[in-house]
Formats: structure tokens, sequence, C-alpha cells
């Protein structure tokens, strides 16, 4: 069998707690069973437990408590200042990643999405690593999810992400484990039926009718396209969804290990 000639760059994005670094972790375990090489890559220069060991570490160059103590900043001004360097060091990122000869990069971004998302930083490393044969994996919070309001609040997050990136997207339910079985219906329910959202959402205290319907009509419009499928980092659930839609967008079905 011959390699394939690229690799495919998946960027884990989501808000701080949506499970970002324990997915990277339990995806990239996933993949090696299927004989395939994976790189992971850490983007959080704050990150202090990883449950990997990344091929590429931001932190060998940005590391947030350095950042803290020589520029005598809090935590928030500190990662503001490593996500500026990060984006500063974008080419030296880039040739680790590429002294890597992997079939898929994992790279897991920094734990506060608008560090990636909203600064320049994501769109200088996404452009240098290149923007062929990449995807996101927006992964939408639990804890979050639960309610309609809260879901809705995700499901916009995701569409900016979109709109921001170009990128193709996909949608994961994090920590599926952590639902019984007619919570995780209801919100399935709630991003394939905007009826039953828009039913759920009128029964929550402090939201307006009208806005419901605003909201509602964008969601239709432009924001319940696409999948999500719910995956536990635990039990590996959905794990072979993933896969198999990153396999069917990028190779047209046939498996990345046949390359």
């Amino acid at each position: 069998m011959s390699r394939r000639l690229e690799e495919i760059k998946i960027y884990m994005l989501g808000t701080a707690g949506s499970g970002k670094t324990s997915f990277t972790a339990s995806f990239q375990g996933w993949l090696k069973q299927l004989d395939l090489e994976v790189a992971t890559v850490n983007l959080d220069p704050g990150e202090m437990n990883l449950p990997y060991d990344p091929e590429v570490d931001i932190r060998d160059w940005v590391d947030l408590y350095d950042v803290m103590e020589k520029f005598k900043l809090g935590p928030n001004g500190a990662q503001i200042a490593c996500s500026d360097e990060m984006a500063l060091k974008a080419d030296e990122i880039k040739d680790a990643i590429d002294s890597f000869d992997a079939d898929i990069i994992l790279i897991d971004t920094p734990g506060q999405i608008e560090l990636f998302a909203y600064r320049e930083t994501g769109r200088i490393l996404i452009e240098s690593l290149g923007v062929d044969n990449s995807i996101i994996l927006f992964l939408f919070d639990p804890i979050i999810s639960k309610r309609a309001n809260g879901f809705v609040s995700l499901q916009m997050l995701s569409i900016s992400t979109q709109f921001i990136f170009s990128l193709p997207q996909l949608n994961i339910l994090s920590k599926s484990d952590m639902f019984d079985d007619d919570l995780l219906k209801k919100i399935m329910e709630w991003y394939y039926t905007p009826e039953t959202l828009y039913n759920d959402l009128i029964d929550q205290k402090g939201i307006s009718k009208e806005i419901n319907i605003e909201v509602l009509k964008m969601l239709e419009v432009i924001g319940m396209q696409g999948s999500l499928i719910p995956i536990s980092s635990v039990d590996l659930n959905g794990m072979d969804d993933v896969y198999n839609f990153i396999v069917q967008l990028f190779k047209g079905g046939d498996d990345i290990a046949d390359y």
C-alpha cells in the first residue's frame, strides 16, 4: 500500500471544559488501533496535566507561567500575550509538525475558544499549516447543552467558527456518557427538529417569543445543517462515526489506512 500524500489536520474547538483534550487523547488511541500514524499538537500554553504526550507542544516556545512572571500579568492577560506570541511562532510550529510523517494530525486548541477563534492566532496558524485537508471538530459542552437556551448558544458559537475559518466542520456532543437516554434523545431532537427546540425554548422564563422565532429562523437557514455526533472519551462511543465522517469527506469513503 502506498502512503497518502498529505496528512489530515483535525482542529479541536469548543468552550473551556467541553472535553477537547480528553477527546484528543482518546481519539488518538482509537486511531492508532487502526494502524494509523497519528501526531498530536498541544496549543494550550497553560495546560498542566495533558493525558497524552504531544509530538508538538506550544509550551516548548511559549509558557503561560513564564509569561505571567516575566511581564507581571494575571492569567487572562498572560493568555492573550501567549496567544499573540503563538502567532509569531507559526512557521516554527509548522516546521515541527512537518517533521512527523503522520496520517492524521490532532490539534488541541486552547481552552478559551476566543484566544484561537476570535484573535488572529487561529487564522494565522491554520493558514500557515495549510487549509487543505483540514477540518474543525466543534465540541458541544454537555453541561451547557442540557438547557435549550444553552444548546442554542453553542449552536450559534459553532456557526461563528464556521464563518471565521471557512473550513469543513463537524459538531460533536462530547461526554455523551454523562446523559441518560431520554436527555440524549431530547438534545438530538433539538438539533434535527427545530420545532422541538422552539417548544422547549418558549417554556423557559426570561426569553421573549419574538427572539426565539428569529433565532430559530436563523438556525434553520444556516445552523441546522450537517451532523451532530454524540461521543464519549470514556467508552469510545461515536469514535467510529467521527472517523467515518472524516474518511467520507476527504477520501470519498476509502479508508485512510489504504493509502
